[in-house]
């Protein structure tokens, strides 16, 4: 749905009250606060006011204002290479940085995804964030690129170890369950 609520409304409010909570019995497992351009959030950080400071503090940001809500039977690691996906394709090709960084984000994350990955790919996803978020760009779409893979990677790490270390997907890969 679409709400015009007051800035500083916990999330925790916007999903349980004005989404009528999470369906068919799912779990709340991590939510995009500003769309795919931001870190996703725990349950542990719910509470958090929708503020710009707020939602900083925690590592993520209001971005579009678009709410992105997964449930527990939903892969992260889908998730995110949808995303990168999204940037990958989305890029003008003006920026080198750009366009070859959303490239090789996509590779790694896909890589991962089809059960090909190994540990070191983590850190390789790291890196390039890292390296990305410093590079001079005319838009922000590479740095919007870099954040929700990289707050994917720091706060559902174990996800990402379990599809290397399975060699494949656990999950059903069911779409995203909501976007508020």
């Amino acid at each position: 749905g679409v709400y015009e609520l007051p800035m500083g409304t916990p999330l925790r409010k916007i999903i349980y009250e004005c989404g009528k909570g999470m369906k068919d019995r799912m779990v709340f497992k991590a939510a995009f606060p500003g769309g795919p351009s931001n870190s996703p959030v725990t349950e542990a950080q719910l509470d958090t006011s929708l503020d710009f400071d707020s939602l900083r503090e925690i590592g993520t940001g209001l971005g579009s204002a678009t709410v992105i809500v997964l449930g527990d039977s939903t892969c992260i690691v889908n998730t995110v290479l949808k995303f990168s996906k999204f940037f990958m394709e989305e890029s003008c090709g003006q920026c080198p940085p750009c366009q070859m960084g959303t490239v090789k984000l996509f590779k790694l994350i896909k890589k991962v995804e089809d059960g090909n990955g190994r540990i070191n790919d983590l850190k390789d996803i790291e890196d390039t964030c890292t390296l990305l978020k410093n590079q001079f760009v005319y838009c922000h779409l590479l740095i919007g690129a870099t954040l929700s893979v990289e707050g994917a990677v720091k706060n559902f790490r174990s996800e990402f170890e379990t599809h290397i270390n399975e060699k494949r997907c656990i999950y059903k890969n069911e779409d995203i369950l909501a976007t508020i």
